[in-house]
C-alpha cells in the first residue's frame, strides 16, 4: 500500500474517495502533505472520509505524525496520517442505546422524586467536576487503539 500524497491543489473530495478506498481494501491508509495547505486538504479529506466510510458502518481515527522526506534532493519535514477503524457504527449504536436507556430510567426515578412531597435535606452541590467524572465514565480503549 503507498502512501496517499496530498497537494495544495489536491481536491478533498477525490482525496476522501481514495482514502476511503484504500481504507475498504487494507483496513488502513496512510495520508501525508507538506505544507498548511496540503495538510488543510488532508484533514477536510479525513473528514470527508468518515462519511464515506460510514454507509459502510466504520468510524475513522487519524493519529498525525512528523516524517522526513527528500524531495529533488531536499530534505524536508511532512505530517503522515496513519488512518484506521475505531469502531464499527453498530458498536457505538448500542452503547448510545444502553447510555438512553440509563437516562431514561434516572428521568423515571427524578419524576418519582417530584411527585414525592416529603421533604428532603438538601445535599451539598457536588464538587465542581465530579459530575462530569460520574455521568460519563471513560470509554475502554483498545490496546493498541493508537500504535500504527
Amino acid at each position: 500500500m503507498d502512501v496517499l500524497k496530498v497537494s495544495a491543489q489536491s481536491s478533498s473530495i477525490a482525496t476522501a474517495g481514495a482514502l476511503a478506498n484504500t481504507i475498504r481494501q487494507h483496513g488502513h491508509a496512510e495520508i501525508q502533505g507538506i505544507g498548511p495547505k496540503a495538510i488543510n486538504q488532508a484533514v477536510k479529506a479525513i473528514a470527508i472520509s468518515r462519511s464515506y466510510l460510514a454507509s459502510s458502518g466504520a468510524d475513522i481515527i487519524a493519529v498525525p505524525g512528523f516524517v522526513d522526506v527528500e524531495i529533488e534532493g531536499q530534505q524536508r519535514t511532512a505530517i503522515r496520517f496513519f488512518v484506521k477503524p475505531r469502531h464499527t457504527l453498530s458498536q457505538i449504536g448500542s452503547k448510545i442505546l444502553s447510555h438512553s436507556d440509563a437516562a431514561a430510567s434516572i428521568d423515571s426515578s427524578l419524576e418519582d422524586d417530584l411527585l414525592d412531597e416529603s421533604p428532603e435535606e438538601e445535599s451539598p452541590p457536588p464538587a465542581r467536576g465530579s459530575r462530569f467524572i460520574q455521568d460519563f465514565p471513560e470509554a475502554p480503549l483498545e490496546k493498541d487503539e493508537f500504535a500504527p
